[in-house]
């Protein structure tokens, strides 16, 4: 939640319960992550008179939505468990009385990157299988409507 609205380092159930609404399953992709950050970005942009967002911001945001998915789920894959990343944000402490434990082995900062990147990827909102800005196909740009015939 932004400052601009009140305290904004305590947890807020209906803050959070938007965030929640963008994740459809009991798996966590880093779209749904995606979608949540992406929504409370534009909600604040258009609604806080006060909005900044600087690159480093964006830089800092990647890394908290990364969070989840390295301490509750999976970097490579870029998931993460729901109900673990619910119990830890809605109780404020670690989801050990669901099962969860710390992993065996020390987090890697390749591990990290991943998830990092998993997130900057979803957070792109240009669809299709080329989605990285190289020229797309023929077919791609004869669908744009023009009022003419085909380019």
């Amino acid at each position: 939640m932004d400052a601009y609205y009140g305290n904004n380092h305590l947890f807020n159930p209906s803050t959070f319960a938007s965030s929640k609404s963008f994740w459809t399953s009991s798996v966590l992709t880093a779209e749904h992550l995606a979608n949540s950050k992406l929504y409370r970005q534009i909600d604040s942009r258009a609604f806080n008179p006060t909005y900044t967002f600087t690159a480093t911001m964006e830089q800092f945001s990647l890394g908290e939505l990364a969070a989840p998915i390295i301490a509750f789920g999976d970097s490579e894959a870029g998931t993460a468990d729901r109900g673990l990343v619910e119990y830890f944000f809605e109780n404020e402490r670690l989801p050990t009385e669901l099962g969860w434990s710390k992993k065996e082995k020390p987090v890697t900062l390749q591990e990290i990157l991943l998830a990092v990147q998993h997130i900057r990827n979803a957070t792109n909102l240009i669809t299709g299988s080329n989605s990285t800005g190289a020229k797309e196909s023929a077919h791609a740009t004869r669908e744009l409507h023009f009022g003419g015939g085909d380019l």
